[in-house]
C-alpha cells in the first residue's frame, strides 16, 4: 500500500495535468467562440447590404442563430472545468481514505508521541522556573510592609474647654458686621472661655488702634510659611522669632507700625501683652489643629496682626 506521501505526490500530479486540461478546453473554447462570432458578423452584414433594410425578419434569425453556439462554447468549458475539479478532489479524497484504511501514518505529518505542554516549555526554556503560588496578602504585609497608625491630634486643652478648634478660628478673624452670623456666634462662644475672651479683647485693642491710623490688617497682603514652620514656632517658645511665620504688609506697613511702637509707649505696651497672648494661645492650640487649620488661623485678622507686629519687633 502506497504511504500517505506517495498519494500526495501521485495527487499533486494529477492536479497539474487536470489544469493544463481546463486552460487548453477553456482557450480553444474562447478562439471557437471568437472565430464562429467573425463569421456571423460577416454572414450579417452581407444579408443587411443585400437587403438594404436593418428591419428584416431572416437578419434577427440568423443572429439569434449565431449568438447560440458562442453560449454553448462557453456552458462547455464551465462545465468542463467544473467536473475536473470534481474529479480531482474526488481522487484526493479516495487518497486519504486509502491511507487510513492502511493503518499506515506517515510521522512527519502526524506525530504518534503524546503532546506534552510543560516538556515542550522545558526544552524551549532551559532555565524555566515553576511559578510559585502568591503568599498570603496579610502574611506578606506584616512581613514587608509597615503601616503606621495615623497620626491623632490631642484635643483642645481644658483652658479652651466648650470650644472648637474652627469656633476658635473664626472668632479671631471676627465679625464683618452683625449680618455676619457665623462669626458673630463664634465671637459669643469664645468670649464665654476667660482665655478666649482675655485674647480676643488684646487683639480687638490693637486692631483697633492700627485701623485708627490706616494700617487695615485685613487688607494687607500674606505671604506664609508651610505649616510645619507654624508648628515649630508653636513648640519652640520663642516669641522673639516671629518673623519665620511669614510677611503681612509691605515693608512701609511694618516700618510704620514700628515708628508707631517707638513714639507710642502704650500702644508698645499692649502691642508685647498682644504678642504674649497670641504666643501663648499658639503653643497650646497648634498641636489640637489639622494642616488645613493652620493655613485657615493665618489668614485671620487677630493672626496677621501678629505677624505684622512680629515683622515690625524683629526689624528693630
Amino acid at each position: 500500500m502506497r504511504n500517505f506521501r506517495n498519494f500526495a505526490q501521485l495527487n499533486a500530479s494529477r492536479s497539474g495535468k487536470a489544469a493544463l486540461r481546463r486552460a487548453g478546453v477553456t482557450v480553444v473554447a474562447t478562439v471557437a467562440s471568437i472565430v464562429w462570432a467573425w463569421i456571423s458578423v460577416l454572414v450579417i452584414f452581407s444579408d443587411l447590404e443585400s437587403a438594404n433594410s436593418i428591419v428584416n425578419s431572416d437578419v434577427y434569425f440568423k443572429t439569434v442563430s449565431a449568438l447560440v453556439p458562442i453560449g454553448l462554447f462557453c456552458v462547455i468549458a464551465v462545465l468542463y472545468n467544473s467536473l475536473a475539479t470534481i474529479k480531482s478532489e474526488l481522487f484526493a479524497l479516495q487518497s486519504e481514505m486509502a491511507r487510513l484504511r492502511s493503518g499506515k501514518i506517515d510521522e512527519t505529518y502526524y506525530p504518534t508521541e503524546e503532546f506534552d505542554p510543560e516538556a515542550e516549555i522545558e526544552k524551549e526554556s532551559p532555565n524555566f522556573e515553576k511559578i510559585t503560588p502568591l503568599p498570603d496578602l496579610e502574611d506578606y504585609i506584616e512581613d514587608n510592609l509597615e503601616i503606621s497608625e495615623p497620626e491623632v491630634k490631642p484635643p483642645l486643652p481644658a483652658e479652651f474647654s466648650g470650644l472648637t478648634t474652627w469656633t476658635l478660628i473664626q472668632a479671631l478673624h471676627f465679625a464683618d458686621d452683625e449680618n455676619d452670623r457665623e462669626h458673630v456666634e463664634a465671637v459669643e462662644a469664645a468670649l464665654n472661655n476667660e482665655k478666649a475672651a482675655d485674647l480676643l479683647q488684646s487683639a480687638y485693642s490693637v486692631l483697633e488702634y492700627l485701623a485708627e491710623r490706616g494700617i487695615d490688617a485685613d487688607k494687607l497682603a500674606t505671604s506664609f510659611s508651610k505649616h510645619e514652620v507654624w508648628r515649630d514656632h508653636a513648640e519652640s517658645g520663642n516669641i522673639n522669632q516671629i518673623g519665620v511665620l511669614g510677611q503681612v504688609g509691605s515693608d512701609q506697613d511694618v516700618e510704620s507700625v514700628a515708628t508707631l511702637a517707638v513714639s507710642d509707649l502704650d500702644f508698645k505696651k499692649f502691642a508685647f501683652d498682644f504678642l504674649a497672648l497670641v504666643h501663648s494661645f499658639l503653643k497650646s492650640f497648634i498641636p489640637s489643629t489639622e494642616d488645613y487649620e493652620i493655613a485657615a488661623l493665618g489668614e485671620t485678622r487677630t493672626i496677621r496682626a501678629y505677624v505684622l507686629l512680629g515683622n515690625a519687633a524683629d526689624g528693630n
